[in-house]
């Protein structure tokens, strides 16, 4: 395994577990799922910044939106991101209840995007087209 996913925010001391995890020369995802909202602007800009902060590898924020608002607010935050950070790769997702509002974001914004489980076999590419 050369990359985990670390729920960031579950983690007592995440920063010390990201560094433990280096130690073993593996890459961390720290990521943060809310599963039932959109936050606002300034909370999902300041969880991205702290899993940063914390010597993630790659940062990742899934948010359920309830309206395409919602997607917006998290692209625009996505972007701001990455334009102030442009050395620190970032994931953002949308949850939906029944998956049109990731379809309708695929469709419009996502190229392509690449989701594996522990071996190599569990791949799977999902396009913007799917």
């Amino acid at each position: 395994m050369d990359l985990l996913d670390l729920e960031f925010f579950e983690e007592e001391h995440p920063a010390r577990k990201i560094r433990k995890l280096h130690k073993q020369g593996l890459k961390v995802i720290a990521s943060h799922h809310d599963f039932y909202e959109t936050p606002d602007r300034e909370v999902m800009k300041m969880l991205l910044e702290q899993m940063c902060a914390g010597g993630a590898d790659i940062v990742k924020l899934a948010v359920m939106p309830q309206n395409m608002e919602d997607v917006l607010k998290l692209l625009s935050v996505t972007y701001e991101f990455k334009e102030e950070n442009p050395d620190t790769p970032v994931i953002t997702n949308v949850h939906g209840k029944d998956g049109n509002d990731q379809q309708a974001v695929r469709r419009e914004f996502w190229r392509s995007g690449h989701f594996c489980g522990t071996q190599k076999s569990e791949c799977t590419r999902s396009d913007g087209d799917a």
